[in-house]
């Protein structure tokens, strides 16, 4: 049974550690298409910029204000997407900022705190594992792969010791 559990303890550092080598290569895809999405959604704020020129506009907020005050309920509508469009490049602008860091930690945090789930999942959809040997791959997977380990060992031996704290001792009074 000893044989067993310390074959399921390398088996699960081993899958650990390849599964975690997964997510350097996994954020460089993700930031590869967030910038895409950024530059998509740059090119439509443009766009707009030049609308508003040819309004006589000299800012898009003025234009975006323009459109918002309007009776015409389509000219409201397309201000408001207008509006939308400028706070998601301004989030998509920051996104892309925090996840050029050279940090993988930096990196993982910036896709945390600036999560896009349809980008995620558009990016794991297209996802075809790799195992780069970089210092960064190796890091992530060693670290997941220690921390899963010592959360398992303190679960189990946490379990162990309470089955063997409970158990009778010799009757003294024999």
């Amino acid at each position: 049974m000893k044989f067993l559990a310390n074959l399921f303890d390398r088996l699960l550092f081993i899958a650990v550690f390849l599964i975690a080598m997964q997510l350097p290569h996994f954020i460089d895809l993700y930031q590869q298409r967030l910038e895409g999405f950024a530059q998509a959604t740059q090119q439509q704020l443009d766009q707009f910029q030049q609308m508003a020129q040819q309004q006589q506009q000299p800012s898009l907020d003025l234009f975006i204000e323009q459109m918002l005050a309007s009776d015409d309920a389509a000219a409201r509508q397309t201000g408001q997407l207008i509006e939308q469009t400028n706070q998601q490049n301004t989030q998509l602008q920051k996104a892309v900022v925090a996840l050029d860091s050279s940090n993988l930690f930096a990196q993982v945090w910036a896709v945390i705190r600036y999560l896009k789930p349809d980008l995620i999942s558009a990016t794991l959809k297209q996802y075809h594992s790799a195992i780069t040997l970089t210092l960064p791959a190796l890091s992530c997977g060693l670290i997941a792969a220690v921390i899963v380990s010592l959360l398992k060992w303190l679960l189990f031996s946490g379990f162990r010791r309470r089955r063997h704290s409970f158990r009778p001792g010799p009757n003294p009074l024999r």
